[in-house]
């Protein structure tokens, strides 16, 4: 089995799935008379809470690959609450990025789905002299279509800063180029 990295500092980046192990120190706060919880949460959702052990003079917190697995991707913000008695405080606060995990199935985000959608929208058109289409309980009108075309612009520029911040939170070179993708016209 690898040795255990332990880094210091709380990580700015974490993958969906891995494990970390980091420690902060706080002189205001020592590991003899203070203990600390690491709590991390999306904008909205349930917060994870940690408690961190000691490790000399430090507070260790580990984040298992359980833990990290039930973070979906997002922009998570952190505190880590220090206790002593019945008090406690905020030793630190921040922002923590978390990145899918690439070995495992994920959903397309809303721009994504959107981007189906409507290239569905427009093939179902380019197919049929037809006014109207439905499908998944939608209708969709042709009069629309510099509508539907403006949106499809839109959400695939969304796709496309959203697959950048992934690469550079990874530490890739974003080209800046953008695909182009034409569907036909009437």
């Amino acid at each position: 089995m690898a040795a255990v990295t332990t880094t210091q500092g709380v990580p700015l980046t974490i993958e969906s799935g891995n494990e970390y192990h980091f420690t902060v120190n706080y002189p205001d706060y020592p590991v003899g008379t203070w203990t600390a919880a690491f709590v991390i949460v999306l904008s909205t959702g349930t917060p994870s809470s940690t408690a961190a052990t000691t490790s000399g003079s430090d507070f260790l917190v580990t984040l298992t690959s359980a833990v990290t697995a039930a973070l979906a991707p997002g922009d998570y913000t952190f505190a880590v609450y220090v206790t002593s008695s019945s008090q406690r405080t905020t030793a630190e606060t921040g922002k923590i990025s978390i990145l899918p995990n690439l070995a495992v199935a994920r959903t397309a985000t809303f721009a994504e789905a959107q981007v189906a959608l409507l290239k569905t929208v427009m093939a179902s058109f380019a197919a049929t002299d037809k006014q109207t289409v439905n499908f998944n309980g939608q209708s969709f009108t042709r009069y629309a279509i510099a509508d539907y075309q403006k949106q499809l612009v839109y959400f695939q520029a969304a796709v496309i800063r959203e697959q950048q911040t992934q690469a550079a939170l990874r530490g890739e070179v974003c080209a800046g180029r953008v695909a182009l993708d034409f569907i036909a016209a009437d």
